[in-house]
Protein backbone atom coordinates (compact mmCIF):
# COMPACT_ATOMS: atom_id res chain seq x y z
CA UNK A 1 0.00 0.00 0.00
CA UNK A 2 2.93 2.30 0.95
CA UNK A 3 4.76 1.17 -2.60
CA UNK A 4 1.46 2.67 -4.03
CA UNK A 5 1.19 5.28 -2.44
CA UNK A 6 4.81 6.43 -2.91
CA UNK A 7 4.43 5.53 -6.49
CA UNK A 8 1.72 7.70 -7.75
CA UNK A 9 3.13 10.44 -6.04
CA UNK A 10 6.18 10.47 -7.80
CA UNK A 11 4.51 9.93 -11.24
CA UNK A 12 2.16 13.17 -10.46
CA UNK A 13 5.18 15.00 -9.52
CA UNK A 14 7.38 14.09 -12.11
CA UNK A 15 4.83 14.28 -15.05
CA UNK A 16 3.84 17.67 -13.63
CA UNK A 17 7.09 19.18 -13.65
CA UNK A 18 7.86 17.52 -17.03
CA UNK A 19 4.69 19.30 -18.34
CA UNK A 20 5.52 22.54 -16.95
CA UNK A 21 9.16 21.92 -18.35
CA UNK A 22 7.80 21.93 -22.22
CA UNK A 23 6.25 25.39 -21.54
CA UNK A 24 9.44 27.34 -20.57
CA UNK A 25 12.29 28.59 -22.31
CA UNK A 26 14.84 26.79 -20.22
CA UNK A 27 13.65 23.52 -18.83
CA UNK A 28 16.87 22.10 -17.85
CA UNK A 29 16.33 22.87 -13.89
CA UNK A 30 12.29 21.10 -14.18
CA UNK A 31 14.05 18.27 -16.20
CA UNK A 32 16.27 17.53 -13.16
CA UNK A 33 13.32 18.05 -10.75
CA UNK A 34 11.49 15.23 -13.11
CA UNK A 35 14.28 12.69 -12.99
CA UNK A 36 15.16 13.68 -9.39
CA UNK A 37 12.37 12.46 -8.03
CA UNK A 38 12.28 8.84 -10.03
CA UNK A 39 15.63 8.49 -8.57
CA UNK A 40 14.90 9.42 -5.07
CA UNK A 41 11.52 6.89 -5.65
CA UNK A 42 14.49 4.09 -6.65
CA UNK A 43 16.57 5.04 -3.51
CA UNK A 44 13.70 4.32 -1.29
CA UNK A 45 12.65 1.46 -2.94
CA UNK A 46 16.11 -0.28 -2.91
CA UNK A 47 16.10 1.00 0.95
CA UNK A 48 13.16 -0.45 1.47
CA UNK A 49 14.16 -3.84 0.09
CA UNK A 50 17.36 -4.10 1.59
CA UNK A 51 15.57 -3.80 5.36
CA UNK A 52 13.01 -6.31 4.20
CA UNK A 53 16.17 -9.09 3.42
CA UNK A 54 17.78 -8.10 6.59
CA UNK A 55 14.65 -8.41 8.51
CA UNK A 56 13.96 -12.18 7.11
CA UNK A 57 17.63 -12.99 7.80
CA UNK A 58 17.05 -12.24 11.60
CA UNK A 59 14.13 -13.97 11.51
CA UNK A 60 15.09 -16.84 9.73
CA UNK A 61 18.19 -17.18 12.40
CA UNK A 62 15.86 -16.61 15.05
CA UNK A 63 14.41 -19.70 14.36
CA UNK A 64 17.08 -21.15 13.79
CA UNK A 65 17.94 -20.80 17.59
CA UNK A 66 14.89 -21.79 18.80
CA UNK A 67 14.69 -25.02 16.69
CA UNK A 68 18.16 -25.29 18.11
CA UNK A 69 16.72 -24.43 21.78
CA UNK A 70 13.86 -26.74 21.62
CA UNK A 71 16.21 -29.90 20.60
CA UNK A 72 17.99 -29.54 23.51
CA UNK A 73 21.57 -28.19 21.80
CA UNK A 74 21.66 -32.01 20.36
CA UNK A 75 22.61 -31.61 16.94
CA UNK A 76 20.96 -34.94 14.82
Amino acid sequence: MRFLFFFCITLMLSGGSLLVALTMSRPWPLYAVGFGIWILFFLWLSKEDRERSRRREREEMFDEWLRSQTRGGRRY
